[in-house]
């Protein structure tokens, strides 16, 4: 005779502990990309043409120690943190208002009318850096909404090309290389792209902490995650993606 059933509460508990194993075995050696599978076999579903063509995240053995979307997360926190630490804010569009503005206005005004400085010109200086310190709050919304708008679009485009040339946005599997649209004139423009948005935010909330921590993540971008990234390309690419390095810069052409 068949045992009985579980019970319905037990077989939920059992269902959710696997997903939960799963999920943390995933975590441990999450594949962050890979080659392209069309093996035609159910069976063999798994296995790879290419097995060590693969990169993985991990901060011990991994090719890549942080998945780059946690770690935008992770830098944006970081800066939010050291601001609330810091108990400063570090502001750094105010002073650049009161005192670069003032005196540009000042040779402005020195230039149009051909006359030395003085006080009545000063004043007045003073009164249009006081009125663009006024309307700061305005400025840093329509900068920071223009430079994410623009991440998004460009978002936007990269995934359209991408599609189109038959791979994926995703960072996983990689199957053929897109070089039309953004990624004609740089290799990375979706990591671009987040960069902008995060230098957005430093400008919404006009804090240092906030430019300081897309630094950082600009740092980990281009020294460790696509050099990686790199490296397994030309693997995988071979000349196709050597040829590509040579005509289009990883950033812009001077960089």
């Amino acid at each position: 005779a068949t045992s009985p059933p579980p019970p319905p509460d037990e077989a939920t508990n059992e269902t959710t502990t696997t997903l939960l194993r799963r999920i943390v075995q995933r975590l441990q050696s999450a594949i962050y990309a890979e080659p392209m599978n069309d093996h035609p076999d159910p069976e063999h579903a798994d296995a790879k043409y290419h097995p060590r063509r693969r990169l993985r995240v991990g901060l011990i053995g991994g090719d890549i120690p942080i998945f780059p979307p946690i770690a935008t997360l992770l830098s944006t926190g970081a800066g939010f943190l050291g601001w609330y630490i810091s108990s400063q804010r570090q502001r750094f569009l105010l002073p650049i208002l009161e005192g670069k503005v003032t005196s540009a206005v000042l040779e402005i005004i020195t230039a149009a009318t051909g006359t030395k400085q003085g006080g009545a010109k000063e004043t007045s200086a003073t009164t249009t850096t006081n009125s663009m310190v006024t309307a700061l709050p305005v400025i840093r919304a329509l900068v920071s909404a223009a430079m994410i708008g623009f991440t998004g679009r460009m978002a936007k485009s990269c995934t359209k090309e991408l599609n189109r040339s038959g791979t994926t946005p995703d960072f996983q599997p990689v199957s053929k290389l897109c070089d039309t649209g953004p990624f004609a004139h740089r290799r990375n423009s979706m990591y671009l792209g987040v960069l902008i948005m995060s230098s957005g935010l430093g400008v919404a909330f006009d804090s240092a902490w906030l430019l300081y921590s897309a630094f950082g993540l600009g740092l980990y971008l281009d020294r460790i995650v696509i050099p990686a990234e790199e490296r397994f390309l030309e693997e995988e690419l071979g000349d196709e993606y050597k040829d590509y390095c040579r005509r289009v810069p990883r950033w812009f052409r001077f960089f």
